[in-house]
């Protein structure tokens, strides 16, 4: 899909090392360069979104995990200087489409509990707080999970290819 000189597709192998410089510059304790080869090359339920803007740099990128019936996003980040800017809502509202084409029917995920706007964004899609997961983060930090019960059946996402 693409608007605004925005265009969401499936995470591809050449990412990669754009993926890992966001991921290091967005987290104190980020995932390794190797999480993320296997979530695209080794992992069968993995789902995994790229953020393009125009000038071919990655704006954000998700991770989830297909179970079941339920998405789980593992990993979601929006680059800093591309946050408030729709990136986060584009490619959520990607990710939850897409499951909905695939039959999911709900989605859950770990918000840290200090990242208020992250919340705020998952709100405004639907999802509620179900659970605290106490010292969930390497760091000590709590995580809130939330979930989104009941995901739209019927929508047919965009082919992100």
């Amino acid at each position: 899909m693409s608007a605004g000189g925005l265009t969401l597709r499936r995470m591809a192998a050449a990412d990669l090392d754009a993926v890992f410089t966001l991921e290091q510059a967005s987290y104190p304790r980020p995932w390794t360069r190797r999480s993320f080869d296997f979530e695209l090359n080794d992992n069968p339920a993995a789902l995994l979104w790229a953020a393009e803007v125009e000038t071919g740099q990655i704006a954000g990128y998700c991770v989830a995990w297909r179970l079941d019936d339920e998405l789980h996003i593992a990993n979601f980040t929006v680059a800093p200087s591309r946050r408030r800017q729709g990136v986060g809502r584009s490619l959520l509202a990607q990710a939850l489409a897409e499951a909905a084409g695939l039959g999911l029917r709900s989605a859950f995920l770990e918000v840290r509990r200090g990242n208020l706007a992250a919340q705020g964004l998952y709100q405004q899609f639907g999802f509620r707080q179900v659970g605290l997961r106490p010292r969930f983060y390497s760091d000590g930090e709590d995580a809130v999970l939330m979930q989104l019960a009941h995901l739209p059946q019927g929508v047919q996402a965009e082919d992100p290819t």
